[in-house]
């Protein structure tokens, strides 16, 4: 019987391997030691498709750190190598997970992950129960951050597959291409430089004139570049100060075209909506991963979301181990 990670590809299974060593510094050796056995026995349990085991796996080692270790560990210099090792363990465990945030995976799956994110928080917070509050705090801050960014990425993933089919429908391309030719740009264009301090025209123009030719016969992965470029070109800075003020202009920019197409009751309003929630969590995505990496990801998403090889391996009656989903 195959597990969750080779039911759906090899990727995620090919990743079953050692958790590379965290490389901060520990107070406490012993402990930093065992803590990287603790989060290899978490990594393969998540990626077995094991999820209902990890609140044991969480219980059983953090109800049994000696108080002695948890009173060093929860000095300043402990809080700040348990912060950085969560983040390296969960970051590792979410590009294991879905490594293509593109790519077609199950609904199962998909429903399986979101349920897992959904208890995380409760599990984490009862193995913790006898540990110190700095631990508790920081250990929660960053689950809840896993959390989150599970629950996005896997909103991404829907958002992708949902695109796609409107892509590949030339009737639904060619009414989106037809809407847009309405639009009063330069009106939306006035109103992007009034409000947007230091945008330059040509630059709005520019990225007007490129959306606009995406309105073609573009894939998603062409989507994907193209989407790329605009937060490799936009975000001029690798600063959380310029990371907001560049997703507050990309919002409001693509709300004006929204409220145009609103207005004018554009048929393909639908679709257009879609496109710009995938653009808006896409942008998001890329942002993030940009502050995290200190530039832009050059990402080569898989052609048609590797559907084919989804297909063949539910052909051949693979399922993925099951979770309970909450009421």
């Amino acid at each position: 019987h195959k597990t969750m990670a080779e039911s759906e590809d090899s990727g995620p299974q090919a990743r079953l391997q050692l958790l590379p060593p965290y490389a901060g510094a520990c107070p406490d050796a012993a402990f930093a030691e065992s803590l990287h056995t603790h989060n290899n026995i978490l990594l393969r349990t998540i990626l077995s498709g094991d999820f209902l085991a990890v609140e044991n796996v969480w219980e059983e080692y953090w109800q049994h750190v000696p108080p002695a270790t948890l009173a060093i560990m929860e000095q300043p210099a402990g809080i700040a190598y348990i912060a950085g090792c969560d983040q390296f363990v969960y970051d590792f465990i979410t590009e294991s997970l879905l490594p293509d945030v593109f790519r077609s995976i199950s609904q199962t799956l998909t429903k399986q992950i979101r349920n897992f994110a959904k208890q995380l928080e409760s599990w984490l917070q009862g193995a913790l129960r006898a540990c110190p509050e700095p631990i508790v705090a920081c250990k929660l801050t960053a689950v809840t951050n896993f959390v989150q960014k599970l629950k996005r990425y896997t909103g991404l993933n829907h958002l992708a597959q949902a695109a796609r089919a409107v892509l590949a429908n030339p009737q639904h391309v060619a009414q989106m291409a037809t809407d847009y030719s309405r639009v009063d740009f330069s009106n939306i264009q006035d109103q992007i430089l009034w409000i947007c301090t230091g945008c330059e025209p040509a630059n709005v123009a520019k990225m007007e004139t490129r959306f606009r030719s995406m309105l073609g016969t573009s894939t998603l992965e062409q989507w994907a570049v193209w989407l790329q470029s605009v937060v490799r070109d936009g975000l001029t800075e690798v600063a959380r100060p310029a990371a907001q003020e560049f997703l507050l202009r990309w919002s409001f920019s693509s709300s004006l075209v929204i409220r145009d197409l609103t207005l004018r009751s554009a048929p393909s309003f639908g679709m257009f909506h879609l496109m710009r929630l995938l653009c808006d969590e896409y942008v998001y995505y890329l942002v993030e991963r940009t502050l995290a990496e200190g530039r832009c990801p050059q990402i080569s998403h898989q052609p048609g979301g590797g559907e084919e090889m989804r297909a063949q391996s539910e052909a051949e009656g693979s399922h993925p181990k099951r979770i309970k989903a909450e009421p």
